[in-house]
């Protein structure tokens, strides 16, 4: 079951089903069952599609409604590239993937807010990955003072790289 299941992954996503993890579980009392750990819009949804699919009562961990959660990440460092433009360098985890980013500017600040795409399942592991964001201001950064949106406080000089 467990492989079938892993098989038709793309066919359950086609469904609004996205499946983290199956596998079988073993209590010491009664017969093994199949444990799956997934997104769906709900809980009912999702096991509506697997028994309909396989035919198996499934014991569902529901996650999320969707397969991914946006979350504004911290950033640590950035660099000028020129003076309307900025690489920001942050840490994330090897599962996210980039979402976007938010830059609003005004006279005194400008404030860079990075966005990660991330499964919904926790993540309790500090950031395992570095990964740079390029981002294009409106006007010449001149001496406005950055911001990172993911903290809200302001950066320091020494954490620009030279």
């Amino acid at each position: 079951m467990v492989r079938r299941v892993e098989a038709d992954r793309a066919e359950l996503e086609r469904e609004r089903v996205w499946v983290f993890a199956v596998h079988v579980h073993q209590e010491h009392v009664g017969p093994p069952f199949v444990v799956a750990e997934l997104a769906a819009p709900t809980e009912i949804h999702a096991a509506d599609v697997l028994r309909r699919r396989y035919g198996v009562v499934f014991d569902i961990d529901w996650l999320a409604e969707t397969p991914v959660v946006e979350e504004a990440r911290p950033w640590h460092r950035y660099e000028l590239i020129g003076d309307r433009e900025l690489r920001v360098r942050y840490g994330t985890w090897e599962q996210g993937s980039p979402s976007h980013v938010r830059v609003v500017e005004d006279a005194d600040t400008v404030e860079i807010t990075i966005y990660d795409l991330l499964p919904p399942y926790g993540l309790e592991l500090a950031p395992s990955t570095t990964r740079t964001a390029t981002v294009s201001l409106r006007s010449p950064l001149g001496k406005r003072r950055i911001v990172d949106g993911g903290r809200i406080h302001p950066f320091t000089d020494e954490q620009q790289d030279q």
